[in-house]
């Protein structure tokens, strides 16, 4: 009986660890600027393209998408 209640124990522990992560609706975006490039050369920037990559329609990619186009 005791390996049960730790199971469901750890069980639920385990879900309530995980819903905390899937309530964000903002992606995250990280960057770092190193100032040791030459990043003066570059006067733009683009996605990856591809029938693998376009292909992905899903909400998180646009999400991504957009909050690299917004910075």
């Amino acid at each position: 009986m005791k390996p049960i209640a730790t199971l469901a124990f750890g069980g639920l522990l385990s879900l309530g660890l995980l819903s905390g992560c899937l309530t964000s609706r903002d992606a995250r975006i990280e960057s770092s600027y190193s100032y040791r490039g030459r990043f003066r050369h570059y006067r733009t920037y683009g996605f990856l393209n591809g029938t693998g990559l376009t292909a992905d329609s899903t909400h998180l990619s646009e999400t991504l998408r957009d909050a690299v186009r917004q910075r």
